[in-house]
């Protein structure tokens, strides 16, 4: 089923829509979030305080940041004891 001429189509899969020959621009490349994780655990002490998109920012890098220094370390001491 094609689209009238100028009407955004679905390409299918991850590429998302399109409006003729402009692709609409979408996430590029995959990218591990724990939003939903901070979000949880925030739920759990402060049930009644929201967080915003720029302080989630902030605390997914945190969080990312701290996740990649703890995988390295354990590999570094893994390694270390063969």
């Amino acid at each position: 089923m094609r689209a009238e001429p100028g009407q955004p189509q679905h390409l299918g899969g991850r590429r998302g829509w399109s409006l003729g020959d402009k692709k609409c621009k979408r996430h590029s490349g995959c990218k591990e979030a724990y939003s939903v994780y901070i979000y949880k655990v925030q739920k759990q002490v402060h049930p009644v305080i929201g967080i915003s998109s720029k302080a989630m920012h902030i605390m997914n890098s945190e969080v990312a940041t701290y996740t990649v220094s703890k995988g390295t370390k354990s590999m570094t001491k893994y390694t270390s004891s063969e």
